[in-house]
């Protein structure tokens, strides 16, 4: 237990309590209620409606992540602390009232200017719904213990549970304040749509803070011309008319590889991969790794030279009308191979395929299309045999994993780890919070300075493993940690993709 009193302590401590409990059914808030009432009345945390989720305030960290006292289940050895990026005013009490202010600021309420046309006043359904789902919101905090930018930034980025505040407002087609102006200046730009959020909201069952909140936000701010910012409007431009988000300064891997690879040995099985801007150009060597590693399976690789984008910048930033046309050109453009699966190579594609693509290509088509979508990384785990790998260094090496926020989000998590212990001669070592952001996708959209700040922290987690590589499943993290490593003068450290090492394991002819 964290133990801390200002008043009295120079510096916080960590006392033991044995307390008895019931596996499964003692809640930390039961055993925090124990330790005051029979052990140490000193003991200082907040409580209210007791399990109820109306309140908040037993909002903590229970074993390093963030949660409500009165609904975790207390574990035979637990750890609490207070909730991180928050002042302490004692023990497990969080000064809440900086927040507090940055939030009222933000008028979290009814504002208009005129008066109703008609009473009563009618709300359409489908709003009336989000904004009845994100009014449930009790503002406990944990969205902003777990948001890595706030984590990092917390002067300067006022968190999720603000944004989750503008957008109830957003959704109330009473109110007449512009919301959408106010999220802008509250930074919404510097999110990094990680998940982490969500992931740990109390009601993620109910609403989902980056699809119901932030992105509507973006969408509201590009219908009224005060965004996107010019780094992302530079690439939704690029993308709508060259169909990519990065412009090639050399050839492209679409234009140097065939459209169809054939194995070197007798195949068993067609597919299609759906390469995704960044291994298009300019991480193609990655690109062809990845591609030499299926065929090398014995598998027919089908490489449709007329795919683009997968369209999700343009759908973060409200152009629903031009994703919906990507959406469109690609399922006609995988359809017609007539594959029955299609890998992407992404994991940002990865995720928009099974999240938002697939709903849209049946809203288009009336049906679901005619393939299924997998992670590169979850076709490669039930493909490979063990056997065929060799060792990629003459001399055991380290490696760690710093898992990708789209992989987490789609819960492709144990499948890259999976690969990596089985090639010979890898050491894997778990780093500490591997699945925390790295900042890549704010690096993509130029927010340089934040990007940075959380970076710093993901590669201080990676060398606390000592590794010789580090190993990632995503191109917007490959260049994130690379460019963090440079920096922090890392010049033995190497950072790999997973299908670069999964290649030199294979030894595929090139």
């Amino acid at each position: 237990m964290f133990r801390y009193n200002p008043d009295t302590d120079q510096d916080p401590k960590y006392v033991n309590y044995m307390i008895p409990y019931d596996p499964g059914q003692t809640k930390v808030l039961d055993g925090l209620i124990y330790i005051y009432e029979h052990i140490d009345g000193s003991l200082s945390f907040r409580s209210a409606c007791k399990g109820y989720k109306r309140c908040g305030l037993c909002a903590l960290n229970v074993n390093g992540k963030p949660g409500l006292a009165c609904l975790t289940p207390l574990q035979k050895e637990t750890t609490l602390e207070p909730l991180p990026s928050f002042p302490v005013i004692k023990d497990l009490v969080i000064d809440r009232s900086s927040m507090e202010k940055r939030i009222e600021r933000l008028m979290p309420f009814l504002c208009r200017i005129h008066s109703p046309k008609e009473e009563p006043e009618s709300i359409d359904p489908q709003m009336y719904s989000v904004y009845g789902s994100l009014s449930l919101c009790m503002e406990c905090y944990i969205c902003a213990a777990m948001c890595p930018v706030y984590l990092n930034e917390p002067r300067e980025f006022v968190g999720p549970i603000a944004f989750v505040s503008l957008a109830q407002r957003l959704f109330d087609p009473r109110d007449e304040l512009d919301r959408a102006s106010l999220a802008v200046l509250e930074g919404i730009y510097d999110c990094s749509l990680c998940g982490k959020c969500e992931e740990a909201c109390p009601f993620n069952n109910h609403f989902k803070i980056t699809r119901d909140a932030i992105r509507p936000l973006f969408r509201a701010a590009t219908e009224r011309g005060i965004g996107p910012p010019p780094a992302v409007e530079e690439l939704v431009s690029r993308a709508i008319s060259t169909g990519r988000v990065i412009e090639p300064e050399g050839i492209t891997l679409l234009e140097e590889l065939p459209e169809i690879i054939k194995p070197a040995k007798l195949h068993t099985q067609r597919v299609a991969v759906f390469l995704g801007c960044m291994f298009n150009y300019p991480l193609n060597n990655v690109g062809k790794a990845a591609i030499r590693v299926v065929s090398n399976q014995g598998i027919e690789v089908i490489l449709p030279k007329d795919q683009i984008c997968c369209g999700m910048p343009m759908f973060w930033e409200g152009r629903k009308d031009i994703f919906e046309r990507f959406v469109r050109r690609n399922v006609e453009v995988f359809e017609r191979t007539g594959v029955k699966t299609v890998i992407s190579l992404c994991s940002a594609c990865s995720m928009a395929w099974k999240e938002d693509l697939m709903k849209m290509a049946e809203e288009i088509f009336g049906r679901k299309p005619r393939f299924n979508v997998l992670d590169i990384h979850e076709f490669l785990a039930k493909q490979i045999d063990e056997n065929t790998l060799k060792s990629i260094r003459e001399k055991p090496v380290k490696v760690t994993y710093s898992e990708p926020c789209h992989l987490h989000f789609i819960n492709v998590t144990k499948e890259p780890r999976r690969l990596l212990e089985a090639i010979p001669d890898i050491q894997f070592i778990e780093m500490p919070n591997s699945d925390d952001c790295c900042g890549g996708f704010l690096r993509i959209r130029k927010r340089r300075r934040v990007a940075d700040s959380i970076g710093k922290r993901k590669l201080e987690h990676a060398m606390q493993t000592d590794p010789d590589i580090i190993a990632t499943a995503c191109p917007m993290c490959l260049n994130q940690i690379k460019a963090m490593a440079e920096k922090a003068g890392q010049k033995n450290l190497e950072i790999k993709s997973i299908v670069e090492l999964l290649d030199q394991a294979l030894e595929s002819p090139r």
